[in-house]
């Protein structure tokens, strides 16, 4: 990561979290990839506070509408993990609730066979010839 990477009021911090996330195995480049888009906007709103509080993360959310709700899924979640990161050093700094993944259409419910139908998937499988 270059070290001008972050520019904002909260870039020691930025450069910080991402070291510690590397740490446990995270792709540097993709985590600095969402979280300067973060960084951007709080120089563009000329945000200075050392504490990030909800109106920030609400109007954060509405820069982002325009974007794919995957984009803006994933880049909430690393500012979401940055916020969490902010609570070690000050226990009352915000943290977002998560918003919906809006990966488009109905999102599935996991299904967990019962014993009667894995025995059935698995009596099915046996009756197959390999090929």
């Amino acid at each position: 990561m270059k070290v001008n990477e972050f520019t904002s009021c909260l870039a020691g911090r930025m450069v910080r979290f991402v070291d510690l996330k590397c740490c446990s195995g995270i792709s540097r480049k993709k985590l600095v990839e969402k979280l300067v888009y973060f960084d951007r906007f709080l120089n563009d709103n000329e945000f200075h506070s050392p504490r990030i509080d909800a109106p920030i993360i609400a109007q954060y959310l509405e820069h982002q509408v325009p974007l794919a709700a995957g984009t803006r899924y994933n880049r909430f979640c690393v500012v979401k993990q940055f916020c969490t990161y902010l609570t070690e050093s000050d226990p009352g700094a915000f943290i977002p609730d998560s918003i919906p993944s809006g990966r488009g259409g109905d999102v599935r419910q996991a299904h967990i066979y019962s014993s009667h139908e894995v025995s059935s998937l698995l009596g099915a499988a046996a009756s197959l010839s390999p090929e």
